[in-house]
């Protein structure tokens, strides 16, 4: 099973970890934060629901089975205290 506490950015470096990672070299945070840089790759979805991008290994998952199951998470108490500002930043 996937330990989503070793992605890059779950620890105490946040964010910081992953924007200063050597695979983004040369990337213009600000650039991308301000919407003044076009994406290198943009899908054409056939609607708003088009998930032929995403793998099969995540839609294909039982909700009940999904990490990711709002059901769940509620019920175990994960989103307690989670708030989310104007400005795009957890706080």
């Amino acid at each position: 099973m996937i330990d989503p506490t070793q992605r890059l950015g779950s620890g105490p470096g946040d964010v910081q970890e992953i924007m200063s990672h050597s695979w983004f070299a040369g990337v213009d945070w600000n650039l991308i934060y301000n919407k003044q840089i076009k994406p290198p790759f943009k899908p054409k979805l056939q609607s708003k629901t088009d998930v032929s991008y995403i793998d099969d290994a995540f839609t294909k998952q039982n909700l009940d089975d999904s990490p990711g199951s709002m059901n769940n998470s509620l019920k175990a108490g994960t989103w307690e205290g989670f708030t989310f500002d104007g400005e795009h930043k957890f706080v």
